[in-house]
């Protein structure tokens, strides 16, 4: 749902800002694959150590692996920072569409980190048979919160840096 309201107040900037956007998510989703593929492994490492009474190795695996995560996401946030021109081109050569698409990833690349640090929170939760937490987490913040931030500052600063900036 809260993707739909994102969408769609994209949408009201025009085809050239879907189509820049559009393009920039597509990249985005297969720079973090690593980290969304990290945070799956962690949560069975959690839960076959917790059931098998390792305590210790849950603890250190989780603080090792939320750091590789951090470290990880940003250096490839970082990465798209710079070169993000480079793989918005790939898609097109309209200098509109790209410059919608470098100026997402201008946004929200610097925010990779955070990113990480929600799914390896989760990813832990979820690995120790906290289900519910993490999907109350979840619709909380990046559905209600992310709604309504968009909702109410896209009326008041009719931008769409404001809708690019939900996504941190």
């Amino acid at each position: 749902v809260a993707n739909v309201v994102v969408q769609s107040n994209i949408n009201a900037f025009g085809d050239l800002a879907m189509a820049g956007c559009g393009s920039y998510m597509k990249i985005q989703g297969f720079v973090f694959l690593p980290i969304m593929s990290l945070s799956m492994a962690l949560s069975t490492f959690i839960s076959q150590n917790i059931g098998a009474d390792k305590m210790d190795r849950v603890n250190k695996g989780a603080k090792q692996a939320t750091v590789l995560a951090v470290v990880l996401a940003q250096a490839f946030g970082f990465f798209m920072y710079f070169t993000a021109p480079f793989f918005m081109s790939l898609f097109t050569k309209e200098a509109e569409v790209i410059a919608y698409g470098v100026q997402y990833s201008k946004i929200d690349s610097l925010f990779y980190f955070v990113l990480a640090l929600t799914h390896m929170g989760a990813a832990i939760l979820r690995g120790s048979g906290r289900t519910k937490v993490t999907m109350l987490v979840f619709l909380l913040d990046w559905c209600v919160f992310r709604i309504l931030y968009i909702e109410f500052m896209v009326r008041v600063i009719p931008d769409i840096r404001i809708v690019i900036s939900a996504y941190p």
